[in-house]
């Protein structure tokens, strides 16, 4: 997989996450609302791109995202500094961890690493299991004593176990579903006419 949008991800203005699942809800006469989940609880990022960056440092770049553009999976990560107080790590745990998982369930086994106090995750955390390109978060406060763990989604992995990446280490393969036109203005100067979307790729 590639990783030629890293670079709009890197120089981000801002950036919206949305990794609700699909419901349908109608409301009856009465006033009676009924909702059902469709599933597709896929994570998706909008993304603002830096303004104004230079043309001769970005060509490059662009060229590269014009390759890959909208029809191919691609790899992005919020590994950079400036992301670290929006999906660094929250607890408590040194050393690598494992996770065991039943494909369906939202309910993960969690051990390992070395903790004697405070908490072996706090919500909001993101984990993925190595070797998956499959990102997820922890849903509520996990103790440093506590075995299991709610994760955002029901697993997707077939059941199993393994060491679990976290924080800003993990990675998401995406599709890029909207891609701004980009116009060069004087002098040196890149400007784009919208904002980039990605979506979670499962396949």
């Amino acid at each position: 997989m590639t990783t030629e949008f890293q670079w709009i991800i890197d120089n981000a203005v801002d950036l919206t996450i949305n990794k609700r699942a699909v419901v349908a809800q109608t409301i009856s006469r009465d006033q009676t609302i009924r909702s059902v989940s469709r599933n597709g609880n896929v994570w998706r990022f909008i993304v603002t791109p830096s303004p104004g960056a230079r043309w001769t440092e970005s060509r490059g770049y662009i060229e590269k995202i014009d390759k890959v553009d909208k029809f191919t999976v691609t790899t992005i990560n919020f590994a950079g500094s400036d992301y670290a107080y929006l999906f660094g790590y929250q607890g408590n745990v040194v050393g690598t961890q494992t996770m065991t998982f039943t494909q369906g369930s939202d309910i993960i086994g969690v051990s390992g690493g070395s903790i004697s106090s405070g908490y072996r995750f706090k919500s909001g955390d993101l984990i993925q299991p190595q070797g998956s390109n499959r990102v997820y978060s922890i849903v509520d406060d996990v103790a440093w004593n506590a075995t299991t763990a709610m994760v955002n989604r029901p697993i997707l992995e077939a059941t199993g176990s393994a060491s679990i990446i976290v924080g800003q280490d993990v990675n998401w393969s995406v599709v890029c579903i909207q891609l701004p036109d980009y116009k060069i203005v004087s002098y040196d100067r890149v400007e784009w006419n919208g904002e980039f979307a990605f979506m979670e790729s499962l396949a």
